[in-house]
């Protein structure tokens, strides 16, 4: 058993406060491996690491300024698909639609996912049909490729923000990948979600007065389990 963290860093970046800084030190040091998203990483990354004493991954894909990172416990980790141990310098070389890192521990792929509506991402007119019709289109394109990854990983672990609810159409071609679907709620809409596959999961969830996500606390098991939890925040 091992516990890894997942936090929507909300735009995080070297302006960071003092007091939310320390939050993360803190929360980060409480887990094996924690998913960080929506984090602009220069001026930051190699600090945090240093901070909480642990190795960073990165995931490939760059939106803009913002991409996901992983900090776990040295030595516990690999890097999975579309990831890179940092060691001093960053190159994102995947495209915008790939909106996750991945790492593995025992023989299992854990997924920090962050997706993202074009509209969201490049303030262009949030209320024009065609940037929404386009944002939605972008959402699904990067479900589709996060879904080709998944399906070839074997026994995995998916949690995220999702930018979607959990009836939204855009998580169907998500629901054929897994045996068995954890739904996190947050603010009374499905938008954080915890997905597994052959692997026992157990999903909790923390206020966080630094994001406008919760905390989402998975523990990963051994054991192939299937069944369907109700967790809401």
């Amino acid at each position: 058993m091992y516990s890894v963290g997942y936090l929507n860093g909300e735009n995080l970046d070297r302006t960071v406060s003092k007091e939310k800084y320390a939050y993360l030190v803190r929360t980060i040091q409480l887990y094996d491996g924690f998913f960080l998203s929506e984090v602009a990483p220069e001026g930051l990354v190699e600090r945090l690491a240093r901070d909480t004493d642990t190795e960073a991954f990165y995931g490939r894909g760059r939106t803009r300024v913002h991409t996901v990172w992983f900090f776990g416990k040295p030595g516990l980790f690999e890097a999975g698909p579309n990831t890179v141990k940092y060691a001093g310098s960053m190159e994102f070389t995947g495209g915008s639609y790939e909106r996750f890192a991945c790492v593995t521990r025992d023989g299992v792929s854990l997924f920090g996912v962050h997706l993202k509506r074009r509209v969201e991402e490049y303030g262009t007119a949030s209320h024009g049909l065609t940037s929404l019709v386009h944002g939605v289109k972008d959402l699904k394109a990067q479900a589709a490729l996060l879904n080709n990854v998944i399906s070839q990983s074997g026994r995995c672990v998916c949690v995220g923000d999702f930018n979607a609810t959990h009836d939204d159409r855009i998580l169907k071609v998500l629901d054929k990948s897994f045996s068995w679907r954890g739904n996190i709620r947050h603010r009374g809409r499905d938008v954080d979600h915890c997905y597994s596959k052959d692997v026992r999961v157990d999903c909790s969830l923390q206020r966080c007065l630094y994001s406008d996500h919760p905390l989402v606390s998975v523990r990963v098991g051994g054991s192939s389990w299937r069944r369907e939890p109700r967790l809401r925040l």
